[in-house]
């Protein structure tokens, strides 16, 4: 568990740590019968039920890819940890573990899911972006003035994209 805890979080696989699982509970079933009224083995029995207790959650941000820097931080507020003196740029899983995510799964699924939204509206944006940066528009001589000739197909991608992004807008996972 040590060489995991001071791995970059970027470089853990979720695999390596359900492994781990299965080789601590099956040491803690080993030191069970001959240690377990020992203080020690009480305490390393809690550590292992910590990890096992947090690693759904692990599981959750790592299978997220768009759970970016700014999330680590916004999950830290709103468990009211500190995030004096991290590097959210280069999180170690041992940081993770302090977090005591296990406690805070509401939280934790609250700030995944603004991720995913967050992510979403952004994949929106750019494919409205690219659709009007590559459409032909053509601009014609009117009075005394231009105006912009369009299709009816262009038209109709204008309303649905203005009714897209009058959605981002209201949505509450919308960017400033």
């Amino acid at each position: 568990m040590e060489e995991w805890s001071k791995k970059a979080w970027e470089k853990i696989e979720y695999r390596e740590l359900e492994e781990g699982k299965k080789t601590f509970q099956s040491a803690i079933r080993e030191l069970k019968e001959k240690y377990s009224d020992t203080h020690v083995f009480k305490k390393l029995d809690k550590k292992v039920e910590d990890y096992k207790k947090s690693l759904p959650l692990i599981k959750t941000l790592k299978e997220n890819p768009f759970f970016k820097e700014n999330h680590w931080e916004r999950l830290l507020k709103l468990i009211d940890q500190p995030i004096e003196g991290i590097d959210f740029s280069s999180i170690t899983l041992e940081q993770v573990f302090n977090m005591n995510l296990q406690k805070y799964p509401n939280e934790v699924s609250e700030v995944v899911n603004a991720a995913k939204n967050e992510y979403n509206n952004k994949q929106e944006l750019n494919s409205i972006k690219e659709y009007w940066k590559n459409a032909e528009l053509q601009i014609v001589k009117f009075k005394k003035g231009v105006k912009v000739k369009i299709s009816d197909e262009v038209k109709q991608d204008l309303d649905n994209h203005l009714n897209d992004l009058q959605g981002i807008e209201g949505n509450k996972f919308a960017g400033p």
